[in-house]
């Protein structure tokens, strides 16, 4: 990488291999009608995509070379021929399937106005997958000259194999967790230590996440809980679990938030159970359970997400998972 397309990708934090492979992919016409962007949520698929849709449209030598007008557009997020739809906001944008068809489909056959292609940007596309029209595929597949799609989602495993049979793939990776404290300190020297040290910590490699935790006293609610729900786990404390689970308002979001939350903890737990090396703050408990008891405490917690989207109340599955946790008098494989 050089010169302004150094710069350019420089914004976007660690993540080396995936930018290289971004230039190769562009250089060697490889990025053409079809990318999927992966990665945990807050690590950056949108950033990156609008990094891989400037690389699609740069008018410079290196692409992407971020002074030309197209890439500084995209970068500024108003250039007319990239078109960004979020697959899992269907508040704002009433059903995704059919602002799928308005924005997407019914578009994508006309003429580019600016550039010399369009390039849809479809984020949370895991949403989309399920009830995928097979106009879509089909255009994925051929689609017209002028037109290329960029997809995220947090994972290839949440997609069709239809949909990764026309795609070419990245997968971005967390950061270190010094990475995301030192950035913090940089982007937000006003705020208290203790809690940009609590945000790296919880943001799993995320920045995104990582300042999401800081802005909001929400969020460091939960994050709070979240640590209490593990201190409870590995000590035994039945009570404790169920208390750190029970949200006073009891919104959707904020208990799926909060159950992510605690499952990232204990994989990172399992890890260091299994490696010996501890990351974040899961990884500092590594050594209080046996590994089989971090990977059924996993488990247990991705059965409980999973019944918020089946509507389950949150109170009731708060109050089964504590008890299953701590079933027999003990915590999984000590009663």
């Amino acid at each position: 990488m050089s010169g302004s397309r150094e710069a350019l990708l420089g914004t976007f934090l660690g993540n080396q291999r995936q930018k290289q492979t971004l230039i190769e992919l562009t250089n060697d016409g490889r990025l053409c009608h079809a990318l999927l962007l992966t990665g945990p949520s807050g690590c950056g698929r949108r950033t990156f995509a609008r990094l891989a849709a400037a690389a699609m449209l740069c008018e410079g030598p290196e692409r992407p070379c971020g002074v030309c007008r197209n890439c500084r557009k995209i970068m500024e997020g108003v250039h007319p021929d990239v078109i960004t739809l979020d697959c899992g906001d269907t508040e704002q944008n009433g059903h995704k399937i059919d602002t799928l068809r308005t924005k997407v489909l019914d578009t994508v056959f006309t003429a580019p106005n600016e550039a010399a292609r369009k390039v849809y940007i479809l984020a949370n596309f895991e949403n989309m997958s399920a009830g995928t029209p097979n106009a879509l595929l089909k255009t994925l597949e051929e689609p017209p000259a002028h037109a290329a799609f960029i997809l995220t989602a947090l994972s290839r495993q949440r997609l069709l194999e239809t949909i990764l049979s026309r795609v070419v793939s990245i997968e971005l990776e967390p950061l270190p967790d010094e990475t995301v404290a030192e950035e913090l300190a940089r982007r937000h020297p006003e705020a208290e230590p203790e809690l940009r040290r609590t945000a790296a910590d919880f943001s799993f490699g995320c920045l995104g996440e990582a300042e999401d935790i800081l802005r909001s006293p929400e969020r460091q609610e939960l994050t709070a809980r979240a640590r209490a729900a593990v201190d409870a786990l590995t000590g035994g404390d039945e009570y404790g679990l169920l208390a750190a689970l029970t949200l006073p308002d009891k919104k959707k979001d904020s208990f799926r938030t909060l159950l992510r939350t605690v499952q990232l903890t204990l994989r990172e737990g399992m890890e260091a159970s299994v490696t010996g090396r501890g990351r974040g703050p899961g990884g500092v408990l590594g050594g209080r359970l046996p590994l089989r008891v971090w990977a059924e405490y996993v488990s247990l917690f991705e059965d409980a997400a999973g019944k918020i989207d089946r509507n389950v109340n949150s109170a009731l599955i708060a109050a089964d998972t504590a008890a299953r946790a701590f079933r027999r008098g003990g915590v999984p494989g000590r009663g």
